[in-house]
């Protein structure tokens, strides 16, 4: 019996030798100050390419109450806002949590999205490389870590 378990172990080890490699995933954040504003922006890579950026910010609104249906109105013209539709690999988040209106953007940032393609990047092999875009942003006033 402990022979099995031991060869069932070591088939488990050599199954799990055998799978892909899990991608390196990594996540750097920006803050950026405009007009007493702080803005941050989280980018997430896998193997060194940008796959998502999460844009959150807060904004002070007091004692004022939202409805969960005001909050889904706000978080649909946010998008239209940004020149999308719904399912276009925009997701628009908001609450409102001790008067702050806290609202996080998180955009698909692979070759095919809509959001790549709307800033005019023609990314040909997934090349947005994660190092460049702190680069950039940091060239843009930001504060990465």
């Amino acid at each position: 019996m402990k022979k099995q378990l031991i060869g069932a172990a070591a088939a488990l080890v050599m199954l799990a030798g055998c799978g892909g490699s899990a991608a390196d995933t990594q996540t750097k954040t920006c803050t950026i100050e405009s007009g007493g504003q702080e803005v941050k922006i989280v980018m997430t890579a896998e193997d060194e390419i940008v796959k998502t950026f999460t844009i959150s910010a807060g904004v002070e609104i007091g004692d004022v109450e939202l409805s969960d249906e005001e909050l889904a109105a706000f978080e649909s013209m946010m998008i239209s806002q940004l020149g999308f539709e719904e399912g276009d690999g925009v997701q628009v988040n908001v609450e409102n949590q001790d008067g702050v209106l806290n609202m996080e953007i998180v955009l698909d940032a692979s070759k095919d999205s809509q959001f790549i393609q709307s800033l005019g990047i023609d990314i040909e092999d997934d090349t947005l490389e994660l190092d460049m875009m702190v680069s950039e942003m940091e060239d843009q006033g930001a504060t990465c870590d």
